[in-house]
This record gives C-alpha cells, sequence and structure tokens, in this order.
C-alpha cells in the first residue's frame, strides 16, 4: 500500500520467495523467506532537505521453523542544502543476521557516513572542500565462542581548486586517516597527496602526476613509511586508438614489525614500474 501527501510518501511491502529445499540459511544463499518493509521518503524546508529511510526484517529458511534465521535490515539518508554554498549527506545502515542460537550465527554491523560539503568562488578561482567521515562496527558471535569485533572509523579530506584563466590544470589535494580496531590488532593509516592532469582542448596529448605518502601503524609496532610518485601521459593516436605510458616509484621504510627486528630495523625497498598499453575501441 502506498499513501502519498505533499512531499511525504508511506509504503510497505511484504515478499515471500519458497523453493523446494532449504540451505544452511546464511545471508547470501537464501532460496526460501519471507520478509517485509516500511519505506518512507519526505521533502521540507522547500525540498532543500530529502530523507529517505526504511526499516524490515528478513526471515530465512521459513519452511523449517527450527532453522529460521533472522536478519534486521534498516537504513536511512538524508541530503539537506543549507545555502548555494554548503550541502550536507548523513547515511545510517544497519544490519542484523542470526541463526538458531544452538550452535549458531550472530552478527550486527552499524555503518554511518557523514559528507559536508563547501564551495566558494571569486574572480579567478572556484574552490570545493569535502570531508567524508565513515564509522563502521561490527560484531559478531559464533556460539559458544566469545565475541569477535571488528570497528574501522574513515575520515577523508579533499579540496579541488579550479582556475578560471588556467583551464587546462585539473589539480587535487587529499588527506585521510584510516583506523581499524579488531580482537586481534589495531592498525592506524595517516596519507597526504596530491594528484595534477593537463590537458589542452581538443589537445590529443594528456599528462597527469601524483604524489602520495603514508603513515601505517601496527599496534604495537613502529611505524612504516612509504612515498609512492607516478608520471605519465595518454596520446591519442587515432579516433579508435590510445597509448597510455605511466611510470611509478614507489619506496618504503619498515617499522619493527618485521622478524626478528634486531637485524632488519631500518629495513625498506626501493622499486620503479614503467606501465604502457595500447588501447582500441571497437565499433562507433
Amino acid at each position: 500500500f502506498g499513501k502519498k501527501k505533499k512531499d511525504w510518501d508511506l509504503g510497505a511491502s511484504v515478499k515471500w520467495l519458497g523453493a523446494g529445499f532449504t540451505t544452511m540459511g546464511y545471508p547470501f544463499l537464501q532460496n526460501d523467506r519471507l520478509e517485509y518493509a516500511l519505506n518512507t521518503k519526505f521533502s521540507a524546508f522547500k525540498q532543500k532537505t530529502n530523507l529517505v529511510a526504511n526499516l524490515g526484517q528478513r526471515f530465512g529458511n521459513w519452511s523449517v521453523p527450527g532453522s529460521r534465521t533472522q536478519q534486521i535490515i534498516a537504513n536511512v539518508n538524508v541530503f539537506t542544502q543549507f545555502t548555494d554554498r554548503f550541502s550536507l549527506n548523513a547515511n545510517y545502515n544497519n544490519f542484523g543476521f542470526q541463526t538458531p542460537t544452538s550452535g549458531g550465527v550472530k552478527n550486527v554491523g552499524n555503518d554511518l557516513g557523514i559528507n559536508p560539503t563547501y564551495t566558494w568562488n571569486n574572480a579567478k578561482m572556484s574552490n570545493m572542500l569535502s570531508l567524508t567521515y565513515n564509522l563502521s562496527k561490527y560484531d559478531e558471535t559464533i556460539f559458544p565462542n566469545p565475541t569477535v569485533s571488528n570497528n574501522t572509523q574513515n575520515a577523508l579530506l579533499l579540496y579541488v581548486p579550479t582556475f578560471f584563466n588556467k583551464p587546462d590544470f585539473s589539480p587535487d589535494f587529499s588527506a585521510m586517516y584510516f583506523k581499524n580496531k579488531s580482537s586481534l590488532a589495531t592498525m592506524d593509516l595517516v596519507s597526504v597527496g596530491s594528484s595534477l592532469s593537463w590537458a589542452k582542448t581538443k589537445s590529443k596529448v594528456r599528462l597527469k602526476g601524483q604524489l602520495l605518502y603514508n603513515i601505517t601503524t601496527i599496534t604495537p609496532f613502529t611505524a612504516s613509511n612509504n612515498i609512492t610518485a607516478t608520471v605519465g601521459g595518454d596520446l591519442k593516436l587515432s579516433k579508435k586508438l590510445d597509448w597510455t605510458l605511466t611510470m611509478t616509484g614507489n619506496f618504503n621504510k619498515y617499522g619493527n614489525e618485521l622478524t626478528p627486528p634486531a637485524t632488519l630495523l631500518g629495513a625498506n625497498y626501493l622499486e620503479s614500474t614503467l606501465r604502457t598499453a595500447l588501447t582500441y575501441k571497437i565499433g562507433k
């Protein structure tokens, strides 16, 4: 059924998928299931805010009550255009799955994402600044074992300038922080980088380059450092044939995670890679 009033929609659905046999009942192997869902979407503040959400439950192995699995599925997405320059997008997802408790499996996953974006212009250039933050929490229990957790955080800051008097140049700058914490180990990654591409209008040549610096720490070891530089370009030989040439230099210096650390402390390597390819387009 459905109901609509002005900028608001509300609906619900029930689905059943049956078969002549059952499976082990894991989330991606369900051939006999019953599910229901409630979903809605609406706009507010003169359609500057849009929300889409749904909540439902799924039962697997429906024809065998003693082996039925349960899943809770919920997600919501909100987008708001506060001003012509500033917007915000946020989303949340929940995924829960449970088999019969006797020697079964139970897991719960929660994901949250937030993405504010700000743009501004002046006489010479336009600017875009975007921050993306994601939080993921996952807990799994395989009875009778204890719960195993895996939590991840990721933040990415991206800045993209556009020069009105130099439209051939396309630079960008980024900084990222990544943290993964599980029952076995904790890893932190910090990355900063920049890329630049150049291509004149109707030109057959496109040049590009990238510089990336990473710091990776796995507790309780010291940090590893990595620098990657890439230069290359594309050449249009004809309407259907392109030639690509790319060279990458990669320098990595390990922390003390190697065994034995006393003799390998400060171990590093330097590698260079040259790639080339011809790409031919078939058809019009």
